[in-house]
């Protein structure tokens, strides 16, 4: 190639580079066709009106494609139908440009992060989205109310109409050929993370992916369905109501509103905290001191107190009135695991029943922690091919003795390990030790951790041991066992 070629090459790579940014090879996010002229002048006009009547108010917000009012708890974005048909499979309401318009309802050229800080401009606060990565099995977030509205014309085009509908009517479950239930839906306001353009900054992932608001239960999204909805339990399931189908470039003004208005909570944050009872031994669950808190900002007050019935008529109180109960677990560290093990399973029933999620707390160690399958105290009965490490605590008399006996499995893609025969064991002396061993190895294939120690343990001598490892190992099953007691 010779010189003027080159730079010729290199010119056009860099005009290229302002007009197309580079958003991966990805047929997904290439620019959606609904923007045309005629609609991005529509946009453009919007703005330039709010600007010049609201820009200067401050119970206003302005931004491309949306409009905030803070006295009225509302927020208006401007969209566009993409005109799905009666059969095609749905999986979001709104995205935004460069997103799945194949699958979505409408586009908008708002930006994803220009919502979450319009909502909490009038008054709401994000929650989060379900990552298991991180324990948190449940999203969490106060509902809104999303409308949308357009100007729909007659056959001949000689009279309109003003058209509202609440989003969920827009879809169809064929599992039971209804339209989805009018709840709402949840702000769970997107992950977000460094990516390798903001470097440690972090960026709204709803920015990355172009979700606004989904019909399944999306980490990135901003809205999501407050039911469980697994997006591979959905798919195909979910189809635009025959009754409400939007024509492709169908002007939409999309309305954003909390649930309640008045400051009104769907959530209940409670703290339970369990006890030892002070001048008493305690051989049972029953017989440990239960405190329950409700917790409100930076405040909290006692709601019961004594007895895990107590708890459980307050649970039930709120949830009868269409609450939703959020718990975060206390144990007192002097409590015996075999005791914890006790409550949970207490718990567990109205956990299964989806009546209250048990929140993720980086101070404690996650209830789903005690209660693994027992099979899976065989390796090949894990029906899994990352194997766990494995650590053995000896006991004397309920005191950890300085000997901690590590196992862990060479790694062999979807290779089931047969129990003992590729399997590796370390002895330590501590657990400083042995979380030095697991820092300075850089061969795991796993993030979980397997650990057996003995049922009279008490609860303060588990966290100490999984502390140190707790970042590197962050998904741990306890397995408790009398027989791990070395007298």
């Amino acid at each position: 190639m010779n010189k003027r070629n080159y730079l010729a090459v290199q010119l056009l790579s860099i005009v290229a580079s302002f007009l197309f940014p580079y958003q991966g090879f990805n047929q997904e996010t290439l620019p959606t066709p609904y923007f045309t002229p005629e609609i991005s002048k529509w946009v453009l006009s919007e703005y330039t009106v709010n600007t010049k009547r609201y820009g200067n108010d401050s119970n206003y917000l302005v931004k491309k494609s949306l409009l905030a009012d803070r006295k009225r708890k509302r927020i208006e974005i401007l969209a566009i139908a993409t005109g799905l048909g009666a059969s095609e499979p749905v999986e979001f309401f709104i995205i935004s440009e460069g997103g799945k318009d194949y699958e979505a309802l409408s586009v908008s050229s708002v930006k994803p992060s220009d919502i979450i800080k319009a909502l909490k401009f009038i008054g709401m606060k994000p929650g989060y989205p379900a990552e298991p990565r991180k324990n948190r099995f449940a999203a969490k977030g106060e509902r809104v109310i999303v409308t949308f509205n357009w100007r729909a014309s007659s056959p001949d085009q000689q009279s309109f109409t003003d058209e509202s509908v609440r989003a969920e009517l827009f879809l169809i479950d064929r599992k039971w050929n209804k339209p989805l239930s009018i709840q709402g839906l949840r702000f769970i306001g997107s992950i977000w993370q460094p990516t390798e353009l903001t470097g440690t900054k972090r960026s709204c992932m709803a920015d990355e992916y172009h979700e606004i608001a989904a019909a399944f239960n999306s980490q990135w999204a901003i809205f999501d369905v407050p039911h469980n909805a697994p997006q591979g339990n959905i798919y195909g399931l979910i189809q635009p109501n025959p009754e409400y189908l939007l024509e492709k470039g169908q002007r939409l003004r999309i309305v954003i509103q909390p649930e309640y208005t008045d400051g009104t909570k769907r959530i209940v944050d409670y703290i339970l905290n369990v006890k030892s009872p002070a001048k008493s031994k305690a051989d049972t669950a029953a017989d440990l001191i239960y405190e329950l808190y409700q917790v409100e900002g930076q405040s909290r007050s006692k709601v019961a107190s004594n007895t895990f019935n107590q708890v459980i008529d307050k649970f039930h109180e709120v949830i009868i009135v269409g609450k939703e109960v959020y718990l975060k677990t206390k144990f007192d560290g002097s409590l015996k695991l075999k005791l914890i093990h006790e409550v949970i399973n207490l718990i567990s029933p109205i956990i299964n029943k989806n009546l209250i999620v048990v929140e993720y707390n980086d101070s404690e160690i996650f209830h789903q922690a005690f209660l693994p399958d027992q099979s899976w105290r065989d390796p090949t009965k894990r029906g899994r091919s990352d194997q766990p490490i494995e650590i053995h605590i000896s006991m004397n008399d309920t005191k950890v003795k300085t000997l901690f006996m590590l196992t862990y499995y060479a790694y062999e893609p979807k290779v089931k390990p047969a129990a003992g025969t590729n399997s590796k064991t370390e002895l330590f002396g501590s657990i400083t030790e042995l979380a030095a061993f697991l820092k300075s190895q850089n061969h795991w294939q796993t993030n979980g951790v397997f650990v057996f120690i003995d049922a009279n343990a008490v609860y303060e001598q588990l966290l100490d041991i999984y502390q140190p490892i707790r970042n590197q190992f962050p998904t741990l099953f306890v397995f408790l066992d009398e027989n791990e007691t070395q007298n």
